[in-house]
């Protein structure tokens, strides 16, 4: 039975507001965000989902909007082909943080060979005023969007969960190819550092055609490097070596807190390829003193061998893992891309 006090003429104009539910609130900062997403890229783009955020800049998930001004409107397909990433600056960042970034991604784009060009984002588009009015900050810049994929934060968060290690094989795979990209930034003159190394700057490009194929290693968020001034690579390796370590170490018995347990890593392993790579790399964080190219000398054969030997059950399992966690992450619909569009329409 309805409330009495809805039928009264007072109550009807003195009645309280609908409660605001955390999703209403999460609604409406959402679309706060897209609208000066837009303003902010003067509307070339139409915003789909945040992608990620840090201490200098915002990543936007975005439609390129020229492709909706097409008569008539191109296809879902071909609507897909023009979504891309957006970086835009936080509010009240250094406006020449976006611009670093940018030079910082011609270089890479420019000395990579179309080998190692899959380790790096891709620099499409850029828009810099360095001098933005008191309203205005157009600064940004545009990439290829990596998709589908996930970071190396959804995989460890996932074996979490599961209290499943991480595979040997995915580990070692990751360190053959992370390390082949670092190696190559620091080779340039004078050295690329990236100097943001952690799990969640590094994507997992995952194809899940068959048959099934290993994920490609990209390494993102340039927006740190050169802000430290210098040119020494030990910070990027140190960092290099931590994250390998804390994937070699997710879920497993033999470690604590990062640290190895007093007895031998033998009792807690058989392989011993394995332990030496897992004690190569305490060493070397606990020692701060071996460079990448040694690591590759001593320990990316044996990585890559063991990847290259890999059988069908231990890529399966992997498969399936990445499958498991692919599904975890929402992926955008037709619907959502054509809501997006008649959104922008309206503005």
């Amino acid at each position: 039975m309805a409330s009495p006090w809805l039928y009264s003429p007072i109550a009807s104009v003195q009645s309280p507001s609908p409660e605001v539910t955390k999703d209403d609130e999460d609604s409406m900062c959402s679309n706060a965000l897209k609208d000066e997403f837009r303003h902010n890229t003067e509307n070339r783009f139409i915003p789909l989902k945040k992608a990620g955020s840090g201490t200098y800049g915002v990543v936007w998930i975005a439609l390129q909007a020229a492709l909706t001004a097409q008569n008539p409107v191109p296809s879902a397909n071909t609507l897909r082909a023009g979504i891309c990433a957006v970086k835009v600056p936080v509010e009240d960042s250094d406006e020449c943080t976006v611009a670093s970034e940018v030079d910082v991604l011609k270089r890479v784009n420019a000395a990579t060979s179309p080998t190692m060009s899959k380790h790096f984002p891709e620099l499409l588009d850029w828009l810099l005023t360095l001098e933005p009015s008191e309203n205005d900050n157009f600064n940004w810049f545009s990439m290829a969007a990596i998709i589908p994929s996930i970071t190396l934060r959804d995989v460890s968060s996932s074996c979490d969960r599961s209290k499943e290690p991480m595979p040997e094989t995915l580990v070692s795979h990751v360190a053959v190819q992370l390390s082949n990209a670092i190696g190559f930034l620091h080779e340039q003159s004078p050295p690329i550092l990236h100097e943001d190394l952690h799990e969640g700057n590094v994507m997992l490009k995952v194809d899940m055609k068959s048959p099934f194929k290993m994920p490609t290693v990209v390494l993102i968020d340039f927006g740190l490097s050169g802000r430290c001034g210098g040119t020494s690579t030990l910070g990027d390796e140190l960092m290099f070596y931590a994250l390998l370590f804390a994937l070699a170490n997710t879920q497993q018995p033999c470690t604590h807190d990062g640290k190895l347990p007093p007895e031998p890593l033998a009792l807690c392993h058989h392989d011993k390829n394995w332990i030496d790579f897992v004690m190569g790399l305490y060493w070397a964080l606990e020692l701060e003193s071996l460079p990448l190219r040694e690591f590759n000398n001593l320990y990316v054969p044996k990585a890559m061998e063991r990847v290259n030997n890999a059988d069908g059950r231990t890529l399966s399992n992997i498969e399936d893992l990445l499958r498991l966690i692919m599904e975890r992450v929402p992926q955008i619909t037709d619907e959502e891309i054509l809501e997006a569009i008649a959104i922008s329409e309206s503005n």
